[in-house]
């Protein structure tokens, strides 16, 4: 089994090599530390190999940055090297300056566009994130029916995770209209404590210590996070739940988190019934998709304008397969 340094290594290696054979294509991710981007290379070097081809991971190696997200795009375009791109858009007004003068095909995947610069790619690839909002509120109302006390969590700032929130209220709510940024107040059945909503600040240590708040002190029924933060340290999340782990075995309060790949920790921490419930998004399937979006843009075949990939659901009494 490949760890992240292989995979970074491997990364750095395709990046700065020219290939022997086949074509070149450009990932511009948020950055290229994270899990998840390296999880969409993995899948779309995978697909392109197939046809001897190659993806490039490129972009900001730490934290996403739009102004080097942007460098990284015009160095691609410079560069000539690569037959088509494709960006999960940090500022999309920013990007959009830096793929103004692309004389290849541009798609986006993860987080696309927004609306005034939609035109700029021919596709986009990823994950419906009002649908993955909906999808997480299910778990807590499969428990909890009659409604109950939800604390959320969130990163500010990100247009991706403001649709999950707002999946999650209008689900929980029943109202399809739900006002955006409008917490719930009792609609259907259903408050949000007034210490949330959580702001992680894309911080797992952040993410642990406000957890290790909301069952010390504000004790909701259901704790549910759109992002994975809680978990990016499995062994550090168990650490800081332990102590509450007897009323985490009645479901006190149900712990929903959403997150890309399935990890076996991640299992492990069900059996302990430290975690009750995550959604999923296949990054390595957007991968796959991705790559089959920008060889079909340089044939010149016709590409559906937005293709979403499935959630993968998994309870505690449900685990991943083969795990």
């Amino acid at each position: 089994m490949f760890t992240r340094k292989v995979y970074l290594l491997l990364i750095s290696l395709l990046s700065s090599s020219v290939t022997a054979e086949g074509l070149e294509f450009a990932l511009i991710a948020k950055n290229t530390s994270d899990e998840n981007f390296i999880e969409v290379w993995r899948g779309c070097e995978a697909a392109a190999q197939k046809n001897q081809d190659h993806c490039v991971l490129l972009g900001p190696e730490q934290e996403a940055s739009a102004r080097l997200q942007s460098q990284a795009i015009e160095r691609t375009i410079t560069s000539r090297q690569y037959r088509a791109m494709a960006i999960s858009v940090t500022k999309s007004s920013v990007i959009a300056d830096a793929v103004s003068l692309a004389e290849i095909p541009v798609i986006t995947f993860d987080s696309p566009f927004a609306e005034p610069e939609r035109s700029l790619s021919l596709s986009y690839i990823g994950t419906d994130n009002q649908q993955f909002g909906r999808d997480l509120a299910r778990q807590a109302k499969a428990r909890h029916p009659n409604g109950g006390s939800v604390c959320l969590m969130t990163a500010e700032h990100d247009t991706n995770l403001a649709l999950r929130v707002l999946g999650v209220r209008r689900e929980l709510s029943g109202n399809p209209d739900f006002a955006d940024g409008q917490p719930l107040r009792g609609e259907g059945g259903w408050h949000e404590p007034e210490r949330c909503l959580w702001d992680s600040g894309d911080s797992s240590q952040r993410a642990l210590a406000q957890i290790r708040i909301t069952l010390a002190e504000i004790k909701p029924d259901v704790m549910l996070s759109v992002g994975s933060w809680p978990l990016i340290n499995p062994q550090a999340y168990r650490n800081t739940l332990l102590p509450f782990q007897e009323e985490l075995r009645k479901n006190k309060p149900l712990m929903i988190i959403g997150v890309g790949k399935i990890l076996p920790e991640y299992n492990q921490l069900m059996q302990e019934q430290l975690l009750h419930a995550l959604v999923s998004i296949d990054f390595f399937r957007i991968g796959e998709l991705t790559y089959n979006n920008m060889l079909n843009s340089i044939n010149k075949k016709p590409l559906k304008a937005v293709v979403y990939t499935p959630n993968t659901i998994i309870t505690a009494d449900k685990p991943a397969a083969g795990q």
